[in-house]
């Protein structure tokens, strides 16, 4: 996970950080329960997508088909 985004889903209180006093140093990352309801959020977006996929490709076609950019 890039190093940005982890700190930003930290933050939020999407995923908790756990480090292991190791060498070299070692962190895990792992979903909170709000970070768990979220995937699943996106699971059913993702879920959709692939369901309207042919659907959206025709109007992005018809779109740039009338407008030719």
């Amino acid at each position: 996970m890039p190093r940005l985004a982890a700190k930003r889903l930290y933050r939020d209180g999407m995923v908790e950080r756990i480090a292991y006093p190791t060498i070299p140093p070692q962190v895990e990352y792992r979903l909170t329960e709000t970070g768990q309801s979220l995937a699943a959020a996106i699971g059913a977006l993702a879920d959709w997508s692939r369901k309207h996929k042919d659907r959206i490709a025709d109007a992005r076609r018809h779109r740039d088909a009338e407008h030719g950019d």
